[in-house]
């Protein structure tokens, strides 16, 4: 199951990150009593091996997102066939044991030229956010940009 063999903590500890919020996850790191440099070596390896969990689940989940999609595809074609069938018989209205089918008119606008509308049927939405790129260059510069700063961030590196 996992890329290595891994102590039975480093199994408990591989179990929880699959399945805890976190808090346990650290309490148990914690309390694991090796060595900084063992517990770092066993730690990669559960990361490693959660890694390839995060990937295997990504591309099933694409896979799944993918098949949803083609079930919903072919929810609307069977909707289109079957009142397109209805339309045919002239019924508007077909009751059997299990369930009633009817035909519902409703209206909805269809825009067909969007450029010939004046500016009362515009509407316009502007989004405002900072921007980061100018704001870390003009504090590279040495100028101050009141409501931002450059935050020094520390991630672990593995090879």
């Amino acid at each position: 199951m996992t890329l290595y063999n891994l102590s039975q903590e480093f199994n408990t500890l591989y179990e929880m990150a699959n399945e805890s919020e976190g808090d346990e996850l650290i309490e148990l790191y914690n309390e694991l009593s090796e060595s900084l440099a063992n517990k770092l070596e066993n730690s990669g390896k559960v990361l490693k091996q959660l890694q390839a969990d995060s990937d295997m689940l990504k591309t099933e989940e694409a896979r799944l997102k993918q098949r949803r999609q083609v079930v919903e595809n072919n929810i609307d074609r069977l909707k289109e066939l079957m009142l397109s069938a209805m339309n045919s018989s002239g019924e508007a209205k077909i009751k059997t044991q299990l369930f009633s089918f009817s035909i519902r008119a409703s209206e909805s606008i269809k825009i067909t030229d969007e450029s010939l509308l004046t500016d009362g049927y515009i509407r316009v939405k502007t989004i405002r956010e900072p921007d980061k790129k100018a704001i870390k260059e003009t504090l590279d510069k040495g100028i101050y940009v009141e409501g931002a700063e450059i935050v020094i961030n520390e991630s672990l590196q593995i090879r």
